[in-house]
């Protein structure tokens, strides 16, 4: 065999040639790297996504409290907003450094940190511990609201991104052409 670049006289089962540095890998070949980069491209993009979508949801309002006509709303940037938005910040670093185990966990803590919040502010204020400096009984109503949708949204987002990256990384998410 001889290479089809520099014309040096080459083993058969060469792959490159170690004069020109030519790759003799087919199209075929090349296609799962192509494909695979892609894909990487689109989780870090989905990262960033959920990330920015996570840290959004703390400054909007989570849950909004209706008492005797009175609407209150109540955002997360006022207590434990911080939690979210460091989570958001450690899933995207880790996505980038393609630790898709610790997205992963990332995302299950954001989901049970959203769950927790909304049962804990639910409870809070129907347990007349309010923040609002009125007591609240069972007549007030609690609505949840967009900062907890996006939440949710983000914190999925952040699980998915784990779990699609780590099936990548591990090769069971094939080109099928």
């Amino acid at each position: 065999m001889y290479c089809i670049n520099c014309g040096h006289e080459l083993p058969d089962d060469s792959e490159f040639c170690p004069y020109c540095s030519f790759s003799f890998e087919s199209d075929e070949e090349k296609e799962p790297k192509k494909v695979k980069t892609e894909s990487n491209k689109l989780l870090l993009l989905f990262s960033v996504i959920a990330s920015v979508i996570l840290i959004i949801s703390v400054l909007l309002p989570f849950v909004s409290i209706t008492f005797l006509g009175t609407k209150i709303d109540a955002a997360l940037i006022q207590g434990d907003g911080i939690f979210f938005i460091v989570i958001a910040i450690i899933s995207l670093s880790l996505s980038f450094i393609k630790k898709y185990i610790g997205v992963i966990i990332s995302g299950l803590l954001s989901i049970s940190l959203s769950i927790f919040e909304a049962y804990n502010i639910t409870h809070k204020e129907m347990n007349n511990d309010s923040d609002f400096g009125f007591d609240l009984d069972y007549s007030a109503f609690i609505h949840k609201e967009i900062g907890f949708y996006l939440m949710f949204l983000g914190s999925i987002l952040i699980l998915a991104v784990g779990i699609y990256g780590l099936l990548l990384k591990k090769g069971s998410i094939a080109n099928k052409k």
